[in-house]
């Protein structure tokens, strides 16, 4: 005598065998749910170093608490002098468009130089632009809300703009 066994929504069971029904069978074997998978998947990623897009302002407080002097230190007329060099520039980066706006009086200059990543860690984001004679390869080393470049034996602050 055969065993009967119930049918249930998902199989249908023909002997000691299970089998699921035609419109399953034709979903796993189109790999249905990789497909839902890969459609999520072709989306671009946003790439680790998408923390750089933005506005970014100079920020003299931080520069000048971390700015470092050789021999003795400057005079507080000098030290304004050096702050007052802090604090005018912005840098406006967007996808492959990095713009540097300074801003002088009431006077504003803007340029805008492509570049690419030429590479990224976790803490901090190098790039490379077009016309390497306009500017030279630059790193930002990431902070929280801001980010820094190295000037020389020192490193101007560059902090988020809400």
């Amino acid at each position: 005598m055969r065993d009967v066994l119930p049918e249930t929504p998902n199989c249908v069971w023909m002997g000691r065998r299970s089998m699921m029904k035609r419109r399953d069978v034709l979903l796993a074997a189109l790999g249905t749910a990789g497909f839902a998978a890969s459609a999520a998947d072709a989306r671009p990623a946003t790439p680790a170093w998408a923390w750089i897009y933005g506005e970014w302002r100079s920020d003299v407080e931080r520069s000048m608490a971390h700015f470092t002097f050789q021999g003795k230190r400057p005079t507080q007329e000098n030290l304004a002098r050096i702050a007052s060099m802090f604090g005018h520039m912005t840098h406006v980066i967007s996808p492959g468009k990095f713009t540097v706006v300074s801003r002088t009086n009431d006077m504003e200059h803007r340029e805008t130089y492509p570049f690419r990543v030429a590479r990224h860690t976790a803490s901090s984001t190098t790039l490379t632009f077009e016309d390497a004679s306009a500017l030279p390869e630059l790193t930002l080393y990431k902070g929280d809300g801001f980010y820094l470049v190295r000037v020389g034996a020192n490193f101007e602050y560059f902090s988020k703009v809400a």
